[in-house]
Formats: structure tokens, C-alpha cells, sequence
């Protein structure tokens, strides 16, 4: 497990009427975020071109997962073969998942299913699309499903159903970064543990696949875009004095802060002031900044002072920078 960075956002709105949303997104009440439904979408398009049920309407080919367009096979037009043509159009450009980029995949998606036709059972499958399926399922199934199917052919095939019927979306995330800041679809599909894409370094080396590199996992994309190991608050809890315009959040993110580039968002988001008080006591560091419309306004980064004495516990006390000591429920670690 990491250590735990300890965080305070202190929001003063410009605005009463963005109150709302910002509690939306503080508490995630909102329903399920649309770059969610687009990754469930997305795999399901994924593991059907693997299984050769949609097949691209024109030539394609895919270095980072060969078997996505069967090596190049093509397929009649159709709705669905259309719709998949377009999407793997689009993944080869690693798109971030904006949320007209969702909305997008969501149309295609549509497309597919306006034709009938689109879930498998998997005692439906022949021999030959199982036998693609069954490696892309057990390798990835903690990344997408959060559980592991091994080998087992029932959970394989159960890990099948549930991806045909979106159930990989997940539920809505408190505090979540990736809503601020829009996450990748490459690395999503490739996962925190990166089993998904082989693609050869003779081929990531070049400059359009380079997305595609096996180790541009999530966990690589998170800590690089958002900061932290995983991009949400954890252990959240909001202080509402019942203020029109201001609003308190205490949470905590593995191993350090979130960026500036997510607080920059918040603020841009919610057309806000942002102060930000963070501390990591395992590590001795802390640190604060202050955020207006969008803009890095002020910030500081400290080491946390102790006491020369242990205390009756045998540690050494917290005893500043003085902005950490009256801000924080505790000091991480």
C-alpha cells in the first residue's frame, strides 16, 4: 500500500449558482461519468473485432493489437462495421476522452446495436474466437472487471457477458480527477497493470504509436497527468457551512498531491478560487497553493518541521509550517 498524502481544498465560488456542480462532482451524485460508459462501450467494440464479429469496412491494421482488424481482413458495410471502422479510425489517434469525444463512441456504439445482433453468448462462439478471446479476458480481467478470471473457462466466460452488457462501467467516483482532466482511451483500454497492447518497440519508437508502448499503462498516465496513483479523493469529507459561495473538502491521494494541472482545471471548471494544503508526514514534505479561474496564483513547498523530543508514543510531533497545522485532519503517511 502507499503512503497517504493528506489534503485540504478551501473553494470560494465567484458564482452561487456552480454550487451544485461542484457538489455533483465532490460527491459524485451526478450518475455514471460518460468517459466510463465510452471505455465500457469501447471494450466491448474492442474484444468484438478481436473475435472477428465486427470487421473493419476498408484495409486497416492495428501494430498494437494485430488480431483487432483480423490481419487486415475486411468485412461487408454495414452499421456495425461502419461504426467499428470509425472507431478504430479513432483510437489509432490515442484520443483523450473529451466529452465530445464520448458522446461520439456513444453514437457508434448506437450505430451497432440499431442492427441486432451485437451480444454472444459465449457457447455461441466457435473454437477459433474463444481461443482469441480467452487470453485478451484472463490477462486483462483485473484491469477491466477488477477481478481475475485465470484460466477458468466459466469466468472467462462469464467476464464476456458482463463486458457485453457494460457491466466493466463501474460506479460513479467521488472527487474524481478524471472528470477535470480527461483521461486517455489508449491507456485506459491497456490498464493500470498494461497487459492489453504488444506492440513491438520497432513500432512504438515511432512517433504515432507511441501511445501504444507497453508501458504506457494507466498507472503511467495517472501519476504523469494527474499526479497520484489513483485520480480521486479518497476518504473524502466536505465541510459545508452552508455558504453560497464557499465550500471545504478534506481527502487523501496515494503517495502525493494532485498537479497543479488538475487544480488548474478545478478552477477553470467551476470558475473558482481554490487554496490547496497538502502534507505527507512519511515522507516529511508539505506544501500549499492557491488557484483563480484557471490560473497558478500562488504556491509554496515545504519540508514538515518535528520535534527534537518524542512524544510519549515515541514520535516526534508535527510542529509546522504553521498553514499545515490548524488546515489538516493529520499528516498522511
Amino acid at each position: 500500500m502507499p503512503n497517504w498524502c493528506s489534503n485540504r481544498l478551501d473553494i470560494t465560488l465567484h458564482n452561487a449558482a456552480d454550487m451544485p456542480a461542484l457538489k455533483h462532482w465532490i460527491y459524485a451524485d451526478d450518475g455514471i461519468p460518460a468517459w466510463q460508459t465510452a471505455i465500457a462501450q469501447s471494450l466491448h467494440l474492442l474484444l468484438a473485432g478481436c473475435a472477428g464479429i465486427l470487421k473493419p469496412v476498408r484495409p486497416l491494421s492495428f501494430p498494437p493489437l494485430p488480431e483487432l482488424t483480423s490481419y487486415g481482413a475486411t468485412g461487408p458495410v454495414s452499421p456495425g462495421n461502419t461504426a467499428f471502422t470509425h472507431w478504430v479510425d479513432l483510437l489509432m489517434t490515442a484520443p483523450d476522452l473529451t466529452p465530445s469525444c464520448c458522446q461520439q463512441i456513444h453514437q457508434w456504439y448506437q450505430m451497432w446495436l440499431s442492427e441486432g445482433g451485437a451480444y454472444h453468448s459465449w457457447d455461441s462462439l466457435t473454437a477459433t474466437q474463444k481461443a482469441r478471446l480467452s487470453p485478451l479476458l484472463s490477462g486483462s480481467s483485473f484491469d477491466w472487471l477488477n477481478r481475475f478470471t485465470g484460466e477458468d473457462e466459466s469466468r472467462v466466460a462469464t467476464a464476456w457477458e458482463d463486458i457485453q452488457y457494460l457491466r466493466s462501467t463501474g460506479e460513479a467516483i467521488p472527487m474524481d480527477m478524471r472528470t477535470l482532466l480527461p483521461t486517455s482511451l489508449a491507456a485506459e483500454l491497456h490498464g493500470f497493470n498494461g497487459c492489453l497492447w504488444k506492440t513491438p518497440e520497432v513500432i512504438w519508437r515511432q512517433a504515432r504509436w507511441q501511445a501504444f508502448a507497453p508501458g504506457n499503462s494507466t498507472y503511467h498516465l495517472y501519476q504523469c497527468r494527474y499526479g497520484v496513483k489513483w485520480p480521486n479523493g479518497s476518504g473524502f469529507h466536505c465541510i459545508d457551512g452552508g455558504y453560497a459561495t464557499e465550500l471545504s473538502a478534506e481527502f487523501d491521494t496515494p503517495w502525493g498531491p494532485p498537479s497543479a494541472a488538475v487544480l488548474c482545471a478545478l478552477s477553470a471548471r467551476f470558475r473558482c478560487q481554490v487554496r490547496h494544503v497538502y502534507a505527507e508526514e512519511g515522507c516529511g514534505f508539505c506544501g500549499y497553493s492557491e488557484y483563480d479561474h484557471g490560473r497558478l496564483t500562488d504556491h509554496e513547498s515545504d519540508e514538515i518541521e518535528f520535534s527534537d523530543e518524542e512524544n510519549e508514543d515515541g514520535f516526534q510531533d508535527v510542529t509546522g509550517p504553521d498553514y499545515i497545522l490548524d488546515s489538516l485532519p493529520h499528516y498522511g503517511g
